[in-house]
Order: C-alpha cells, then structure tokens, then sequence
C-alpha cells in the first residue's frame, strides 16, 4: 500500500517542465499529468494545479498547505532552483541516475516513475539552502575562480621566458619571490639595468607587452581574491549557525573552527558553506561520506574483495585531504604524527585520507557542540604506554625485532619505551633499514601489550623454573 495519500512529481528541463500526480482514492490510484512552462507565472499556476488536482481527487480528502506540500523532481542542475523556490514545501532530490525507469525513456515515465516514488516515499526530504548560503558559495566559487586565473598567468610567464631562455623560476616564484620577480621586471624594463648571463638570452621589445600585461592580470587577481576573502569572512560573520544548543554567531563559530591543527579560514568557510549545519546529519559516519571520506567495500563470502571511496562534496574533499597533507608533512602535533606514522606503514595517499577523515569528525563534533577543538579527547595525542624492557629482551619475546635490533641499538634505542616514543613522535624513519614492516611490528607490539606481558610473565616463569631445577641438581 502506498505510504502517502498523493505523490507528486517533476522532470524539469530548461523551457519546460512535465508534472506528474497521483492521488490515493478509495482504494484506487488515479493518475494525473500536465506540461508547463518555466517562466515564473506558469511555475506558479503548476502549483496551484497540482495542489487542486490533490485536494478535489484525494479519498479520504487531503488538505494541501505550502508547508506539508510534498513532491519530487529530478537534480538536473539549476533548472531545478526556480522550482523549489516558488513552490517551497518538503521537496525530494533525486538524481536522475537511480530514478531512471529502465531502457524505454521519455519526460513522461521519468516524471510518472518520480511520482510513484513520491508516492510511496523512496526518497527522503531533501535539505534546501538559504539565500545567503547560495550567496556565501558564489563568493568562495568566484574567489577560487580569480585564483585559478592567477596561477594561469604565473605559469604563462613562466612557459613565455622558457620560449626566450630565461631558467629564472628555477630559483622560486616569478610573481611571489622578490628577487625573481625584480629580475623578471628589470628584464622587460625599457633600460634593463641586470644583464643576463648571455648574449642570446633577450626579450624582445615587442614581447615586453605581454609580459607587462600578465603581470598588471595577475596584481589585479590577487587583490580581487584577497577582496573576495573579506567579503567571505564577513558573510560568515553577519550569520547565525545552527548547533546542538542553539544558534551561535558567525565570529564564534569561526574562532571553533580555528582552533582545530591545520584548517584555515578557507576551510571553515568552505565548511559553513556546504555542510551549512551538522544537524542535517543523522551520523557523524554520513556527514563524512559527504565529504568524500566513505569507502565502500565489495564483499563476497565474509570477506572484502575490493572497495571503492565515493566522491561526496569535491571541495570539503580536497580541501580537508590538503589540510591532513600539512600536518603530514609537519608532523609537528598528535594528528600529523599519527598520520606521519601511517604514511611511513604505506601509502602516502591512504595517510592524507585516513587524516582527513579524522579532521572532519573533529569539524563535525566542534561544529555540533559549538566547542573548542581539545586534543585530551584523542587517544592518540597519549603518549603510548609499554612494558619498559631492554631491546635485547624484546627480541627473545619476539624474534621478528631481531632483524632490527642492531639498528636500533646503534641508533641509541635500548629499551622498548624510547622506541614506542620514538614511534609516536614519527622520528623513527631516520634509522636506515627502518621501513614498512618495521613500522607495523612496533604499531602491533604497541596494541597488543597484553600479550607481550604474556610473554614476559611465561618467560619469567621459564626462568624460575629453569633455576629451581639447577639448585634441585
């Protein structure tokens, strides 16, 4: 039996749209369709339409208000925008790849098969943006948009002294590093004063135009993205975010957000922008695989044959995997550490991923708690806490160590606690011959000190024994 008493449905294009409704009667389904126009007054009169086609065809009777209005349509870019705009309600979005039908398609059965989806409610309510945080994205979007031209034109200068046998870039930057770029406009001056080292290293004077204009582009990019960051800030800052206890103001949440290692302005704002609220999240587990952090496994016969990670929202994506890179490549604090750790036990990428992920679950419960970032709720930021016995000792436990014994001895690393220190500080990749495996020994021997202890009260016992027989002797 369908969930609802009607269900409604649109498949919208750029000049029309083809609405589709079905109304619970009785026992019976009655079906009903009709094509519109996308301007705003036919927009308009399709509601009205579809809300009287609802309200006199529905048994038991169903009252109709903007508020309980519920209806499908498909995600087919902004053609989409206008409608639940004007139309309001509780819409479903859904992408037309898990909707389709089957092989036989027209706007018709796209927008019937959307219906009966409405109709017994497939799909969830779909979560709508404000106004301004459609206005807080087209600023970061035009403020990335201005920095990608920026770094085109640094490149263009680069690859037209390439053509004229300039290797200068060689040194830094041609638009950041001083030097170089006081170099590159002394080169392209009228009366160059700093001869190059040959003769037949020359701009011409009708090439200097170019040089001058992508120059003067890339000044006036920069200070429009630098404009485009205030702008930014202060659109956060004139806002009200939702949290677990209520709504906060823009310089709060900011100053939460600042406090978490590694994430900047630009990813808190990035943040705001497109997970808007935590609340919007059932789990902290969906609120990261919207973010791009959900590998989802393949599994055949109890065990997991491959596994994919979802694409999830680009940009919180690659900004949060660039985050966990910093703290990588640093490894300065615990989350870089730990990340350092992993990278040294593998890829580099599974590193920048696993960390990323973690960032986002801090973002998620700083943003949920309206809370600073403390690192006491880490295990991880604990030093970690081991039997303290000589390496040599560690090795007769277990002879896998023994391979690297002489390296870490050598190293100054006698006792199991300089190495587990070592280890969760991430200095242990300067010891030579120190590599994967090693990394994941000493990680197991850290997890697992019950049976280490194990070992050292069996190999205690052994030795009582051992000496009791020789007195007996």
């Amino acid at each position: 039996m369908p969930a609802y008493s009607y269900g409604a449905a649109i498949d919208i294009h750029r000049s029309f749209g083809q609405l589709t409704v079905l109304v619970r009667n009785d026992g019976k389904v009655l079906k009903f369709g009709t094509a519109f126009q996308t301007d705003t007054e036919s927009i308009l009169a399709a509601k009205k339409w579809c809300k009287e086609i609802i309200e006199n065809n529905s048994s038991p009777k169903v009252e109709v208000t903007d508020e309980n209005f519920r209806y499908a349509i498909e995600s087919t870019g902004n053609y989409m925008t206008p409608i639940t705009l004007l139309w309001g309600g509780k819409p479903s979005i859904i992408n037309p790849n898990i909707a389709k039908a089957g092989m036989v398609k027209s706007d018709i059965i796209d927008s019937y098969i959307l219906a009966v989806h409405n109709l017994t409610g497939t799909w969830p309510q779909s979560f709508i943006i404000s106004t301004d945080i459609q206005t807080l994205r087209i600023l970061i979007a035009e403020r990335d948009n201005c920095n990608k031209l920026a770094t085109r034109c640094s490149n263009r200068i680069v690859n037209l002294l390439l053509k004229f046998g300039y290797t200068i870039a060689r040194d830094g930057s041609v638009v950041k590093k001083k030097a170089v770029r006081e170099f590159v406009e002394d080169q392209i001056s009228d009366l160059p004063q700093i001869k190059p080292l040959s003769d037949k290293i020359r701009i011409p004077e009708d090439g200097k135009c170019v040089f001058h204009d992508l120059y003067d582009d890339y000044d006036d990019l920069k200070t429009r993205v630098s404009e485009y960051d205030k702008r930014i800030m202060d659109k956060i800052r004139s806002m009200e975010w939702d949290t677990e206890a209520g709504k906060v103001d823009g310089k709060r949440i900011l100053k939460v957000f600042a406090s978490a290692p590694g994430i900047g302005p630009l990813t808190a704002a990035v943040w705001l922008a497109y997970v808007v609220t935590p609340m919007r999240f059932a789990t902290v587990n969906k609120c990261v695989a919207y973010c791009g952090f959900d590998p989802s496994n393949k599994v055949s016969a109890g065990k997991v044959t491959s596994n994919k990670k979802r694409k999830g929202q680009k940009y919180i994506h690659t900004l949060l995997c660039q985050c966990a890179h910093t703290l990588i490549q640093n490894h300065t604090e615990a989350f870089g550490q730990w990340g350092y750790q992993l990278k040294c036990q593998g890829s580099e990428k599974k590193a920048k991923s696993a960390l990323g992920r973690r960032l986002g679950v801090a973002l998620y419960y700083m943003h949920m708690r309206n809370e600073m970032f403390n690192y006491d709720l880490y295990l991880i930021a604990k030093e970690p806490q081991v039997i303290d016995i000589p390496i040599e000792q560690l090795c007769e436990l277990d002879p896998e160590f023994k391979r690297y014994m002489k390296a870490m001895i050598s190293n100054g690393i006698t006792t199991t606690k300089q190495m587990a220190h070592l280890f969760h500080v991430g200095e242990l990749n300067n010891i030579k011959g120190f590599g994967k495996k090693a990394y994941s020994l000493i990680r197991e021997f850290i997890g697992n000190q019950n049976k280490y202890r194990r070992l050292l009260n069996n190999s205690a016992k052994e030795e009582a024994s051992h000496a009791e027989n020789s007195k007996d002797c």
